[in-house]
């Protein structure tokens, strides 16, 4: 009986992490990718991209108590440069998330 509960819960938390962690971050490099995204979005990728890293720390049980963005973004455009910035940095959170969820 003790290993359905375990199987129970590790179903329940990858569908936790596929639905909150991986296709979150799916959508926003698929978004990235397909240009839905412009130069007024900046805000809202650092915001996700700081979340997710945040999370990921948790996980690790690494203290993140800072920030992976700077401060100061204004001025910061999306062209195609950026763009493969935010699509690296994303699908590196990605794997991660769907590595543990194996």
């Amino acid at each position: 009986m003790k290993a359905t509960i375990n199987t129970e819960n590790d179903v329940v938390n990858k569908f936790i992490i596929d639905v909150t962690l991986i296709d979150p971050i799916n959508k926003i490099i698929d978004g990235l990718k397909n240009g839905k995204y412009r130069n007024i979005d900046i805000n809202y990728l650092d915001k996700k991209l700081e979340h997710f890293t945040e999370v990921a720390c948790k996980m690790l049980n690494i203290d993140f108590s800072g920030t992976v963005i700077e401060n100061d973004r204004s001025g910061v455009i999306l062209n195609d440069y950026t763009k493969n910035i935010y699509i690296e940095r994303f699908t590196t959170l990605l794997r991660y998330f769907e590595g543990i969820n194996k």
